[in-house]
């Protein structure tokens, strides 16, 4: 689940059942937060995640259906209010928050984690990697035997020298390694990734090309859309003055 936009979102992933559902955010909080479903007909609700440890909230009426070519879950104009929040420490972004809100659309999708064949269950729903079950034929080594998926890792904005592009690989067991740099494009140093496969989550690191420094991110697969999606966040060394500077990482098949 990720909300649409620029680099203002949050990515996450939301467990859905009939009396509810739990929302855990990738980020620098990723603790589960109750969240609060108020059925209306045919497969719209009205969704209610609290935010900001209770002091904000994002809410709006989503529409739950799979058969969106884009999407399973999708809202326009859901409304998001974050508090201001201040540090003597460290700069924050947005630190003046939106109190009065902002609107934001949502995008999400359905996730099947990847199992292996048993002598039980012989053909399981997803026997690939995090990113589904039905990958193009170019993105495996032959049309049956998906040896590896071929990825390309984008990291954009959060105070970059430039944005950077990578070819990697993730094999049926969900290893992911760095292959090269996409051509004519910058590569990004030191790129490790990790994906969960219970929930899709993914996290990792780069050397930021400003500070030099480990820059970790995180963020979520969409297997309807075969691509991931995250953010990290660079915090400057101008002191509280500096504001901080989010920017962007996009992981999909080539």
């Amino acid at each position: 689940m990720a909300p649409r936009g620029e680099r203002e979102g949050e990515c996450g992933i939301l467990s859905v059942a009939y009396e509810g559902a739990t929302d855990g955010r990738k980020g620098a909080d990723t603790r589960a937060v109750d969240a609060e479903i108020l059925p209306v007909p045919i497969g719209i609700h009205f969704l209610i995640l609290p935010r900001h440890h209770n002091r904000g909230f994002l809410a709006g009426r989503v529409i739950f259906d799979n058969a969106q070519p884009g999407s399973d879950a999708t809202a326009t104009a859901m409304r998001w209010t974050r508090p201001a929040v201040s540090s003597m420490w460290i700069p924050v972004p947005y630190a003046a928050g939106w109190p009065e809100g902002i609107t934001v659309d949502l995008v999400g999708s359905k996730y099947v984690a990847p199992t292996k064949a048993t002598a039980k269950v012989p053909t399981p729903a997803n026997p690939y990697t995090v990113f589904g079950a039905e990958l193009p034929v170019t993105a495996r080594t032959t049309d049956d035997v998906p040896d590896y998926v071929s990825l390309r890792v984008g990291l954009s904005g959060g105070a970059l020298a430039t944005d950077s592009s990578n070819e990697a690989k993730l094999t049926p067991a969900n290893v992911f390694s760095v292959t090269g740099v996409t051509p004519d494009a910058v590569g990004a140093a030191g790129l490790k990734l990790s994906f969960t496969t219970a929930d899709g989550g993914f996290t990792g690191s780069f050397t930021h090309s400003a500070s030099n420094k480990l820059m970790p991110f995180a963020g979520v697969v969409l297997q309807k859309t075969q691509r991931a999606g995250g953010f990290f966040t660079f915090l400057p060394t101008g002191g509280v003055a500096s504001p901080a500077v989010v920017g962007a990482v996009d992981v999909v098949l080539p």
